[in-house]
Formats: structure tokens, sequence, C-alpha cells
């Protein structure tokens, strides 16, 4: 499954956009801002339909790619040495959406990354507010 990414400025309602997309009380919401893998323990595949990765960035998705292809093997999360915390999750036919600022055009990354990063994604650039911004007469 691919991806989706919805990028733009900043308080373009790009994570409210992402989670009525499927409802707030079935969508995850993961704050990804200077993480190295998502906290994924809140995830339940009984209630969450969708999950939104706000603040993500393509070093982040590169760096876990196996859970961000959803794979019908799943993906294990917080590794360690000793695998003490480690957890498998399973997100196959789960829609994963990212909303971010920042995406491959302003990383410098490796052709190669960035390759996988477009073959494995749905990509829409917002170009204006997911919410109308002209000002609302009274009355």
């Amino acid at each position: 499954f691919k991806f989706f990414v919805l990028h733009g400025p900043s308080r373009y309602g790009k994570t409210e956009l992402a989670v009525s997309l499927y409802g707030a009380d079935a969508t995850l919401v993961v704050s990804c801002e200077n993480v190295a893998e998502p906290n994924l323990t809140g995830f339940k595949r009984t209630k969450h339909k969708a999950i939104v990765f706000d603040e993500c960035c393509p070093n982040l998705v590169i760096s876990n790619k196996r859970l961000f292809q959803g794979s019908a093997h799943g993906a294990c999360l917080s590794q360690s040495r000793c695998q003490q915390f480690a957890f498998e999750v399973f997100l196959c036919g789960i829609p994963l959406i990212i909303c971010t600022n920042v995406w491959t055009d302003e990383c410098n990354l490796p052709p190669e990354d960035e390759d996988w990063l477009q073959k494995n994604s749905v990509y829409v650039k917002m170009l204006t507010p997911a919410w109308d911004p002209s000002p609302r007469a009274e009355g």
C-alpha cells in the first residue's frame, strides 16, 4: 500500500483535513517531531481506521520503510540490543497519512531515497489552506 503525503505551509489545516477523512474517533494522530520512529503503542486495529503522522519528515519515513509500506508481515518497533520493549505492529490495509511542512524538495536526500518515496507514496502539495481564509460578513 502507498502512504499519503499532505505537504504544505504551517497553518494550512493539513492535520485537521487528514483527521476528517476517517473521523477523529477512528484516526490515531501521532506526533513525529524530532523522533527516530513513530510511537504506535496507542494503535488499536479494532478502533483505528487510519493513522496521521503529524510533522513527519522524509528521513523518518526512509528509516522506517517496512512500517510505511504497510507490510503484510508487520513491522517491529522500539528495538534495542536487549529487545525488552520491542513490539510488532500490523498496518496492512490501514491508511497512513503524513502531514508535513518539509518534504523531499527541501531535503538533500540521496536519489535512491527520493525515488523510493516517490514510488511508495501519493503526494499532494497544498497550495491553499484547507479552510476558507476569506473574512465573513456578520449578520
